[in-house]
C-alpha cells in the first residue's frame, strides 16, 4: 500500500474514535453506582458467615479440611455446657460442636479432630448455645456434635 491508500483508510468512519456512553447496556453513571454498592455491601455479606464467641470458656478451632470447630465450655456439675455467642452462623461446610473427651475423635464433617481440652475428661450431657447478638443466625449447613 502506498501513502494515498493509508490516507483514504484514515478518513473512513470506522477509523475514528467514538465516545462510548454505555457498557453492557448500562450508562457509565449506572455502572459506577452498581460497582460502588458492590464494594460497600461486600464486607457485610462476608461477615454474615462465621461464629463470634462471647466469653464463657468457649473456643474456636478448625478441622484439617477447614470445617469450623467449637470447643464447648466446661460443663457444670449437672453436665450443662453453657456457650455464649454474639454471632452464630453455620456455613455450607457445616460446624462441629466438640464434646469429645478422648485424645482424638472421628467426625463425619471434619474427619479426625483433637478432643476438647476444656472438658477435662467429662463430656457435657446438655449443650446450651445462647446467641445474644442483634442479627439473625444463618444455618446453611449441618451441625455435628462430636
Amino acid at each position: 500500500m502506498d501513502a494515498r491508500q493509508f490516507a483514504f483508510l484514515a478518513r473512513q468512519p470506522s477509523a475514528t474514535l467514538q465516545a462510548r456512553d454505555t457498557f453492557w447496556g448500562l450508562s457509565k453513571r449506572g455502572l459506577a453506582f452498581i460497582l460502588a454498592n458492590v464494594m460497600f455491601w461486600q464486607p457485610v455479606v462476608a461477615m454474615a458467615d462465621g461464629i463470634v464467641v462471647n466469653g464463657s470458656g468457649t473456643t474456636l478451632g478448625q478441622a484439617g479440611n477447614g470445617v469450623p470447630i467449637v470447643n464447648i465450655a466446661t460443663p457444670n456439675g449437672s453436665g450443662l455446657s453453657h456457650n455464649k455467642f454474639s454471632d452464630y452462623n453455620v456455613g455450607q461446610q457445616g460446624l462441629i460442636l466438640n464434646n469429645a473427651t478422648g485424645r482424638t475423635q472421628e467426625t463425619q464433617l471434619g474427619g479426625i479432630i483433637l478432643g476438647n481440652s476444656n472438658l477435662g475428661g467429662r463430656a457435657a450431657n446438655v449443650i446450651l448455645n445462647e446467641v445474644n447478638g442483634g442479627s439473625p443466625s444463618q444455618l446453611k449447613g449441618y451441625t455435628e456434635v462430636a
